[in-house]
């Protein structure tokens, strides 16, 4: 039955990956915008664990809505929702089809294409913003401030907040962190080039590094969060 349905869904794929790219701009460096990364949808990490907040249309028109009109929202689709391998997470099984010119409707928010580099993204922003994703993490192993909409379990780390406990988002992003916030942003140990490593290594493609190589190393270097929240088992591996 799947591989009759491949050939469907390769075309439909071709298309709405087509229309994304047409509404896709080119960003200068040079402008200040917070960087939105998005989720593959539908998955547990926002669709359940989400809770309400697992629309991403409606996310973004609140994040709009906090910042000045002067900084932009840049927004990076997921790649993974334009793979064939996994149809349940594919655009066209979940997204409308309407849904990329709902995002480019938001004033002041532009797509860019898939091809862009997390990293540069990141480093480039004044600031990230997230569902639940771990951007945010990546965001803090390169002292940028990051914002996200849904608990996860790195919801403590200094220069991280949640949406639903601020009211101004440009304020926190020009005052620098407090002193206690930076003597606990001490103890964390990132390892910023494994974690974009792993970020983008895809399974589906063989790698010089095995994919559990991979995963072993990712979970040593987050083993090392175990300085910052002894007590909290959540932070232990």
């Amino acid at each position: 039955e799947f591989e009759f349905f491949i050939p469907f869904l390769k075309i439909k794929l071709y298309f709405f990956k087509n229309k994304y790219k047409s509404l896709c701009s080119e960003i200068s460096y040079n402008e200040k915008f917070v960087y939105f990364a998005s989720p593959a949808q539908p998955e547990a990490t926002t669709i359940p664990a989400a809770l309400e907040n697992y629309n991403l249309i409606l996310s973004l028109k609140i994040l709009r809505s906090l910042l000045p009109k002067d900084i932009g929202i840049v927004y990076k689709e997921n790649p993974s929702i334009f793979e064939t391998r996994n149809p349940y997470i594919s655009a066209v099984a979940f997204k409308a089809k309407d849904y990329f010119e709902e995002l480019n409707s938001i004033k002041g928010l532009k797509l860019v294409n898939t091809n862009y580099s997390s990293f540069d993204l990141v480093k480039k922003s004044i600031a990230v913003a997230t569902i639940n994703g771990t951007v945010a993490i990546e965001a803090a192993a390169l002292n940028k401030k990051a914002f996200i909409f849904a608990s996860n379990w790195y919801e403590k780390i200094p220069g991280i907040y949640k949406i639903q406990d601020i009211k101004n988002i440009y304020k926190i992003i020009k005052n620098p962190l407090s002193l206690d916030e930076l003597n606990d942003r001490k103890k964390i140990y990132f390892d910023e080039k494994l974690i974009f490593e792993f970020k983008t290594h895809n399974p589906y493609i063989n790698n010089d590094i095995p994919t559990s190589e991979l995963i072993c190393k990712y979970l040593y270097a987050l083993n090392k969060f175990r300085n910052f929240k002894e007590n909290d088992s959540k932070w232990l591996i």
